[in-house]
């Protein structure tokens, strides 16, 4: 009998790797020609692309290896999320449950999109289901699990440059658990020494994201004409700043004309624009942000009450909502795997506000009945939407345009918020089924007597 199980989950796990395979492969390779190109530039040391992925690109170059290598890395990162999540069930019945879920979600749309695009996304949300996986699958006193851990960290955080700073915040807090909890673990070589490593290479890839600045300019110029202009004080402010008013009408022209270059492109490559951005433009947005604690903290909310040229798809309640039509032109799969993806906008919404609403539920509830839940998987699951919530504010603070660019900067937050969901609702029929059984042993036992 256990030979025939290993059979069925080998041939389970290549059906399921070569059918994503096999869609991803049908369709036409997406290329962007401004964007695509940067990745195949490996470099070390400030790196406009981050090295994990240039490394990756540079060293495979065909675009079709890339794509399979893609498929096949999202195909296995999945899988580890289906295998750890395996193991935070307690009965039969939810573990069969959590395993068909996520199998179904993971051929969403949104999903399989992003493995046959010669860019950054497909990476890094393989590489945060990695991650996520391994947070899940933490054990203290586990050295295999902290490594597994750690190792996904790094690709985690090798990938995007938002990334970056989000995965050193989260190696941050992972060192300072371990100093405050788990003294002796640190103080080991085994495992102080990948620590000390890793800690090395994403501090790198951080100063590489931080040195970058053609992608600090092009953000920060794209955010004042998307965001900022329509508001008079927040205009006020600008031009306080001493931003040339004539670039406003560089950007527009070139929004409204073809002119060989993106809006943003016309404005960063003007000489007043440099002017400004080294006589203190660089330092603009945080300026903003620290004197208008409205806009940094609930403007991703509701933007649009604060700048009434402004609408929702500013907002992450609309980027975490996605839209699984965005890429109609691209990919067509006529798979009935979007069900966590509304496609009309109010449905989207109030989607996003059910799953954080239950998500809320879930942790009120597992801390008032702590004893029949799993306070390992709260805590964790906890983190992790503390992890979620600042990279998705980081991501819009400081490059998040409205249309496609958000909705691809917030894509990996949405899916995550969406498996978090999931594994909230599948724990309550977990507890469930263990009242229930806890109920008919002491009725049975009541009987006995």
């Amino acid at each position: 009998m256990k030979l025939i199980r290993t059979q069925v989950k080998i041939v389970c796990l290549i059906v399921f790797v070569s059918s994503r395979l096999y869609l991803v492969a049908s369709k036409d390779i997406f290329f962007d020609s401004y964007d695509s190109v940067y990745y195949f530039n490996f470099e070390f040391f400030n790196s406009f692309r981050l090295p994990v992925i240039t490394l990756i690109y540079s060293s495979l170059q065909n675009y079709t290896s890339i794509v399979i290598f893609q498929s096949i890395f999202s195909s296995f990162c999945w899988i580890s999320l289906i295998y750890v999540g395996y193991t935070l069930f307690n009965h039969r019945t939810s573990k069969l449950i959590f395993s068909s879920t996520v199998i179904f979600f993971s051929y969403s749309q949104i999903i399989l999109t992003r493995d046959f695009h010669i860019l950054s996304e497909s990476l890094t949300l393989s590489t945060s289901i990695l991650l996520l996986s391994a947070t899940l699958n933490l054990k203290i006193n586990d050295l295999k699990s902290n490594f597994y851990f750690l190792v996904s960290l790094l690709l985690f955080s090798g990938v995007k440059s938002a990334s970056s700073v989000v995965g050193l915040l989260i190696l941050f807090i992972f060192i300072c658990f371990l100093i405050f909890r788990q003294k002796n673990q640190i103080k080991s070589l085994k495992l102080f020494i990948p620590i000390v490593l890793i800690s090395f290479l994403m501090i790198n890839f951080v100063h590489s994201t931080l040195s970058s600045n053609i992608s600090a300019q092009l953000n920060t110029s794209a955010l004042i004409n998307f965001r900022l202009w329509g508001n008079e004080s927040w205009k006020d402010y600008l031009l306080d700043s001493r931003y040339p008013p004539e670039l406003r009408t560089i950007w527009r022209d070139r929004q409204e004309y073809n002119l060989g270059q993106t809006p943003d492109e016309g404005v960063i490559n003007e000489p007043i624009y440099q002017k400004w951005w080294n006589e203190g433009g660089n330092a603009f947005l945080v300026r903003f942000m620290i004197d208008h604690p409205v806009y940094t903290f609930a403007g991703p909310f509701i933007l649009p009450e604060l700048n009434s040229r402004t609408d929702y798809s500013y907002t992450l309640i609309h980027a975490w909502a996605q839209d699984p039509r965005v890429n109609s032109e691209l990919i067509k799969f006529d798979l009935p795997t979007n069900l966590l993806w509304q496609e009309e906008r109010l449905p989207a919404y109030a989607s996003v506000v059910v799953f954080l609403s239950f998500i809320g539920i879930y942790f009120f509830v597992s801390q008032l009945r702590i004893s029949i839940f799993n306070a390992a998987i709260s805590f964790r699951l906890f983190a992790v939407l503390i992890v979620l919530f600042f990279w998705s504010y980081f991501s819009w603070w400081f490059g998040s345009k409205p249309g496609g660019d958000i909705l691809r900067h917030q894509e990996m937050p949405a899916v995550i918020l969406r498996i978090v969901f999931i594994i909230c609702l599948i724990q309550f029929i977990d507890v469930k089924v263990k009242s229930r059984k806890i109920l008919e042993g002491n009725d049975s036992s009541m009987s006995g007597h």
